[in-house]
């Protein structure tokens, strides 16, 4: 959310017609690892309204000056949560959150390509990791036929780009693409936003043609 408020580029319209309501995970998938690199499996900023499931229905947290007001023009469909149900709550957060399992990653600031030879091997540049990451924002501009600018999506794991006028590329080497995208999640996005670009959702191991497991590229790279 931070790309289109903040940064080179602001959509103006991106918080006008958007109300948020996320909600806390409730079991974890195979692939997850939020936690292995210090995040919870339930948000705790960027919404409007969050819900949590207990066993009664859901607690309903309130995250902006949107979502209290409208909790207070529906008021009737909300009551106050007591002490048990906050409690639950908790109980119920923590016990996701221990279903992953692994040791804590951090990634170095200079990363050797070396140690992840073997996986870079495997990528096809299909850019089915950046298309599904809910993080990678990357895009190409063109022009319809009325001449009006148009965002198309992109993907830094595309052989063409970083290429520029008269023919230069300085990534058209796989590893470069590939080492790039790592260096974007934990380096660049930090530098630029204060945010990690990746969270650990594990969406991208799945979708990899290459059967690339991004958490084990992680953990190869980690300190220590």
């Amino acid at each position: 959310m931070k790309v289109f408020k903040e940064g080179d580029f602001i959509d103006p319209f991106f918080r006008d017609d958007v109300f948020i309501i996320s909600s806390d995970c409730t079991y974890i998938h195979e692939n997850c690892f939020c936690t292995l690199l210090g995040d919870n499996p339930y948000p705790e900023e960027g919404f409007d309204l969050n819900l949590s499931e207990i066993e009664d229905g859901f607690l309903v947290e309130i995250g902006s000056d949107r979502g209290k007001a409208l909790v207070e023009e529906k008021r009737g469909l909300f009551s106050p949560a007591d002490s048990k149900q906050i409690e639950e709550r908790k109980r119920r957060r923590e016990q996701v959150k221990n279903q992953i399992k692994g040791k804590k990653i951090e990634i170095e600031k200079n990363i050797e390509p070396e140690k992840i030879a073997d996986e870079i091997k495997k990528c096809v540049s299909c850019s089915a990791c950046t298309n599904i990451c809910p993080s990678c924002f990357c895009f190409l501009l063109g022009e319809q036929s009325n001449f009006e600018k148009v965002r198309f999506w992109d993907s830094c794991q595309y052989y063409g780009y970083a290429r520029v006028a008269g023919g230069a590329n300085p990534r058209k080497e796989l590893d470069k693409r590939f080492t790039h995208r790592i260096k974007c999640k934990f380096e660049y996005s930090p530098e630029r936003f204060g945010m990690r670009g990746c969270f650990g959702c594990g969406r991208c191991i799945p979708a990899c043609f290459g059967k690339i497991n991004f958490k084990d590229v992680l953990l190869k790279l980690g300190k220590g």
